[in-house]
């Protein structure tokens, strides 16, 4: 053969898979996004052992900003709430904020955050290591009306004010995506 024949045939061959790619693109973005998602099921699995489901009770109370000023949970109703209940000296605690801090800014604007400590004095070196709000449970009145078990403890509630997930112990960074995601999720539809 000739090498413009040759030339040519591989010129069309490129153009026909160029052309199936655009056809096939947005299957192949599905099937990576399926593959996420299994990966994410995956992780939560493997979290198992150091997660378990706790039974909680969703009752309004108030919490305190490091300064004593009082927040009502039942003002922040306007979109879906994660809530963690942490103690700076229980160790997965520590470890659990800090990973839900590295997805704070992606998800802010989207869910109402209550990263609630238990403990009876504000601890300033946390906080100024955290982009995330952190709330004081001085009184118990979180704990008590939630009836938390199990310190730390993950909360998600979606916009309806229902519970849609409680963990105890430490998650990893992918289980609290996956639940702000759940949350993003429940607030777009």
């Amino acid at each position: 053969m000739d090498r413009k024949y040759i030339i040519m045939i591989i010129v069309a061959l490129v153009v026909i898979l160029l052309i199936c790619g655009m056809v096939l693109f947005p299957s192949l973005k599905k099937k990576l996004e399926e593959k996420k998602d299994i990966e994410i099921r995956e992780s939560w699995q493997q979290e198992e052992a150091h997660t378990s489901d706790i039974e909680v009770k969703n009752n309004g109370f108030i919490v305190y900003k490091n300064n004593g000023d009082e927040v009502n949970i039942e003002e922040h109703k306007d979109k879906p709430v994660f809530i963690i209940f942490w103690s700076s000296e229980n160790d997965d605690s520590i470890n659990l904020i800090r990973r839900a801090n590295t997805l704070y800014d992606n998800y802010k604007d989207k869910i109402n955050f209550f990263i609630i400590s238990t403990d009876q004095e504000p601890n300033s070196d946390i906080e100024q290591e955290l982009d995330l709000p952190i709330y004081y449970d001085f009184y118990q009145e979180a704990v008590r009306n939630m009836q938390i078990s199990e310190i730390p403890a993950i909360v998600t509630i979606d916009k309806d004010n229902n519970i849609l997930n409680a963990k105890g112990g430490l998650g990893s960074t992918d289980m609290l995506e996956a639940n702000l995601e759940l949350l993003v999720g429940e607030d777009d539809i």
